[in-house]
C-alpha cells in the first residue's frame, strides 16, 4: 500500500513538474524543428549520451569500491535517474539523488556514496584545470590575439592550475594507496 502511495506521489509530481515546464512550450514548432533535423546526428547524440552515462557509471562504480561490491546496472541506472533529476530541478539536485538512489539499492551508506560524488567532482575540476594548462602552453602562436600581457597572465595562471591540478591527483594517489598518512599530516 505504501509503495502504490508513492508510486501516484512520485507520478503526480513528475506530470505536474512537466506541465510547469511545457506550459508556454510550442509543439508544433518543436517538432518542425524534430522532422528537419538529421536522423543520423540524433541517433549518433543519443548513442554518444548513452556511451557518456555507462562511462560515467563505470568510474562511479570503481569509485565506489572501496565502500562496498556496486552493481553495474545500478550504478547506471543511478546516474542516468541523477542526471535526468539535475536537468530537471534546480541546483544539481541530481548529485544529491544519484547517491541516495543507489545507497537504497545496493545497501551501503548514503553519506560514503555521497563523497565519492565529491571525489567524483574533484576529478573533473582536475581534468578541466590539466586540459586547460595543456590548451594553453601548446595553442600557437596567433591562433589566441589580443593583448600580450592579458595572454602571458592567462598562460601563467592556467599553468599554476594546471600544477595544482598535477598535484592534487598525485596527492589523492598517494594517500588512496596510503590512508593512514592523511592522519600524519594533519
Amino acid at each position: 500500500m505504501r509503495s502504490r502511495i508513492r508510486t501516484i506521489l512520485v507520478l503526480l509530481l513528475t506530470f505536474g513538474l512537466l506541465a510547469f515546464f511545457f506550459r508556454d512550450a510550442n509543439f508544433a514548432e518543436g517538432w518542425a524543428e524534430t522532422r528537419r533535423a538529421d536522423p543520423m546526428l540524433l541517433v549518433t547524440s543519443v548513442v554518444i549520451t548513452g556511451i557518456t552515462y555507462a562511462l560515467r557509471a563505470w568510474r562511479w562504480q570503481s569509485l565506489l569500491a572501496p565502500i562496498g561490491p556496486t552493481h553495474f546496472g545500478i550504478a547506471f541506472r543511478a546516474t542516468v535517474i541523477g542526471f535526468a533529476t539535475s536537468f530537471l530541478l534546480p541546483a544539481r539536485a541530481g548529485e544529491v539523488i544519484r547517491p541516495y538512489v543507489l545507497a537504497r539499492k545496493e545497501g551501503i551508506k548514503p553519506t560514503a556514496a555521497f563523497a565519492t560524488v565529491i571525489l567524483e567532482r574533484l576529478l573533473d575540476m582536475a581534468t578541466v584545470l590539466l586540459l586547460f594548462g595543456g590548451f594553453v602552453f601548446t595553442v600557437p602562436d596567433g591562433v589566441l590575439t589580443g593583448d600580450a600581457a592579458q595572454l602571458a597572465y592567462v598562460k601563467f595562471w592556467g599553468g599554476m592550475a594546471a600544477a595544482a591540478a598535477i598535484g592534487g591527483l598525485v596527492m589523492l594517489f598517494v594517500l588512496a594507496g596510503h590512508p593512514e598518512r592523511l592522519g600524519r599530516a594533519v
